[in-house]
């Protein structure tokens, strides 16, 4: 009983060292409560040894390596399945639909999600407008002398602009996703 008295001194002790070094006055009361458990926990641990007779004490400690056992014996059959490519699919999918109602010249054909990027591969859209369909229009057209790149060709200059400009930021306010993290392919 001596000994247990002794380790409580010591353990106030150094319960008390660290109240001292603990950072702010907000964190002092859950430290208080921690120490609190744990001297209850250090006195009523002797106090069932003196109430318990020897028959229980092997019970328990019989109880409790059988419960070892059982769980080193099913540690292996515990396993979780990879569900990451069905997540990342309805992930894709739900941004392809997303991106998909943002309308435009472009129709999407897949959204793909890369380490930091949203790959977007569209095309673009023949035959939108299905009420004006058989019918001829006639809009001004106005021709300037312009010099076309290839990535130009495209519809995205190569600082980013033009169509695929745009067509990242549309698609990022849609979806919540910076522009510089979404790559626009065009097919």
């Amino acid at each position: 009983m001596v000994a247990v008295i002794r380790e409580m001194c010591i353990f106030m002790i150094v319960a008390q060292a660290i109240l001292f070094f603990v950072p702010g006055n907000v964190y002092v009361k859950y430290v208080r409560v921690l120490v609190g458990i744990m001297m209850i926990m250090g006195i009523t641990g002797p106090l069932f040894g003196l109430f318990m007779n020897e028959e229980k004490k092997q019970d328990i400690r019989r109880r409790v390596e059988a419960l070892e056992e059982s769980i080193h014996a099913k540690e292996g059959s515990f396993t979780v399945p990879d569900n990451r490519q069905e997540v990342y699919g309805a992930v894709e999918g739900e941004l392809k639909e997303r991106l998909s109602a943002c309308g435009g010249d472009y129709r999407v054909l897949n959204a793909e999600i890369a380490e930091d990027k949203v790959i977007v591969t569209v095309e673009e859209a023949a035959g939108r407008d299905s009420e004006n369909s058989g019918q001829v229009s006639v809009q001004e057209i106005r021709v300037q002398p312009v010099s076309v790149s290839k990535e130009e060709d495209a519809g995205v200059t190569p600082d980013g602009g033009g169509k695929g400009r745009e067509l990242r930021e549309l698609y990022g306010s849609r979806i919540g996703v910076d522009a510089e993290n979404i790559e626009v392919v065009f097919q």
